[in-house]
């Protein structure tokens, strides 16, 4: 069992040994999904940066529901959940350690680097520490 799989499930074991139910609950269903790709693929491990991924997949879902009218129980309850699964991901790169990296990379290269080219080569070397959509526009405004 991966690295960041076999913590969520300690710590939704612990969850719910403590009577934590909700957060139980929700680590479970972080931990499912998450099993789940590796199975579905072969029956093999899931990868920390697959877990990592399906982090942010529920924190992206998190974010989508709250931005629409909801009641302020519901949106306490999901900004707790969004709280707890930040605490398993690593520390994101802020806007300026974008830049710097983006700018880097672009004059390491003899030709103009695309935004494609740029989110490609976060994605290989910086998987899941970055919010894509910021490295988009860093990579945009570097580019002009």
């Amino acid at each position: 069992m991966a690295g960041f799989l076999s913590i969520i499930k300690m710590d939704a074991d612990k969850a719910r040994k403590a009577g934590e139910k909700q957060k139980a609950i929700s680590l479970i269903t972080l931990y499912s999904e998450a099993k789940m790709i590796g199975k579905d693929d072969g029956d093999r491990d899931t990868t920390d940066d697959e877990v990592l991924g399906t982090i942010q997949k529920f924190i992206k879902n998190i974010n989508e529901l709250i931005s629409h009218p909801c009641n302020e129980e519901f949106k306490e309850i999901a900004l707790k959940e969004k709280t707890l699964y930040e605490n398993y991901l690593p520390e994101q790169l802020t806007e300026e350690e974008l830049e710097i990296i983006i700018k880097d990379e672009c004059d390491s290269w003899p030709e103009k680097l695309s935004i494609g080219d740029i989110m490609k080569f976060l994605k290989q070397d910086f998987a899941n520490q970055y919010d894509s959509k910021l490295a988009s526009t860093v990579a945009r405004k570097v580019l002009l």
